[in-house]
């Protein structure tokens, strides 16, 4: 660590390379929650991969949640122009795919007619981030949370809300806790909705405001030895498991999206990466933030698009796709990842090349 504060080194604009490490490495945590895994503990597995969405927010708050009111502004504009610009394309993409699927298989009138476009399927969507009933898409929620999530901390500034932060924290990691896992105990179902899921008020919102009281105790956090930080996960872990198990007993588990637990294990992956940020460069510093996205992206259409390309081959393959998709997707979007960089770095090499040999050519600069 160089001779700044730890807070004053994020602050002076450095490449964090720790993070980028962080966010490829929780990829396939995302991956195995979206699309299961194998063996007969996979239900498990993808159950308590569920807490790389809240470490996702979290690093999304640290890094646009800033001290500098002013900075923290235009942060929170980027941040909404790109996160609203990526929930765009993956809607017009993921509507056309799944339109394209269902009349190749002559079940698209089928499911238009199953009242698609009634009142709640309107409401899950724009409200609960719930996707559509389309066969493929759901993973769009962590993106449309979090472009809710950016115009209200945008309209918060405006207002002067900041000093209400803390209290707003609270009442919605309450509020997370009580609609949420322990939904049963505040007598749901409501109309016919047995808990409210993760969306932008229930997860995104809460834990980009952890993040940002993350950065701002930043230094006192770099003072606690690394390695509690991987014991507070595994005791983040045995307290979903505990939590999951003791609802389970006594008849009260209705969701298994969140769990205390999965909170504490996102704390502390991103408290772990973030009080070292200087790591030694490798292929992952430099890489692993752009190849998170582009597999993010990637992820279900491939998954879909296995699915499908197996069924036409030999339908007894569809068997392992659904039982090792989430892994075979893993290895098909980093390899579509790693030959989106490697065109991206040819063309800038050739870009250049001919802007040296221009300026070489140039008379002005003989």
């Amino acid at each position: 660590m160089t001779e700044l504060k730890l807070s004053e080194y994020y602050n002076s604009g450095h490449h964090i390379r720790s993070v980028t490490v962080l966010k490829f490495l929780l990829m396939p945590f995302v991956f195995i929650a979206l699309l299961g895994f194998p063996t007969k503990y996979g239900m498990y597995v993808s159950t308590f991969s569920n807490f790389a969405a809240p470490a996702f927010f979290i690093l999304c708050g640290f890094f646009t949640l800033v001290g500098d009111i002013e900075k923290r502004g235009k942060k929170l504009k980027r941040a909404l122009k790109r996160s609203a610009i990526l929930f765009g394309i993956m809607l017009s993409v993921f509507v056309a795919i799944n339109i394209i699927y269902l009349a190749y298989f002559n079940s698209l009138q089928s499911v238009l007619n199953a009242d698609f476009f009634r009142k709640r399927n309107i409401f899950n969507f724009l409200v609960l981030n719930v996707w559509l009933p389309f066969p493929m898409g759901n993973s769009i929620w962590f993106i449309q949370s979090l472009t809710y999530a950016y115009i209200f901390f945008i309209v918060a500034q405006k207002l002067k809300l900041n000093k209400l932060y803390l209290p707003i924290l609270i009442l919605l990691i309450a509020f997370m806790i009580a609609t949420g896992e322990l939904a049963a105990f505040l007598g749901f179902p409501y109309h016919g909705y047995p808990y409210i899921p993760g969306g932008a008020v229930t997860r995104a919102i809460p834990y980009m405001l952890i993040g940002m009281y993350l950065r701002k105790n930043l230094d006192k956090l770099a003072k606690i030895p690394r390695y509690i930080y991987l014991v507070i996960f595994v005791f983040g872990l045995a307290a979903a498991i505990g939590e999951t198990m003791l609802l389970s007993r006594i008849g009260k588990l209705v969701y298994l999206g969140h769990t205390v637990g999965f909170g504490i294990m996102a704390v502390s992956v991103c408290c772990f990466a973030t009080v070292k940020p200087e790591i030694k460069r490798n292929y992952l510093t430099n890489h692993g933030r752009n190849y998170s996205r582009r597999m993010y992206v990637l992820c279900q259409p491939v998954s879909l698009l296995l699915w499908v390309v197996a069924a036409l081959i030999n339908p007894a393959y569809v068997f392992y796709i659904k039982q090792y998709g989430s892994i075979i997707s893993f290895l098909v979007c980093f390899s579509i990842a790693f030959i989106i960089g490697l065109v991206k770095y040819v063309i800038a090499v050739q870009k250049t090349k001919k802007e040296k040999l221009a300026k070489k050519n140039n008379p002005q600069n003989i």
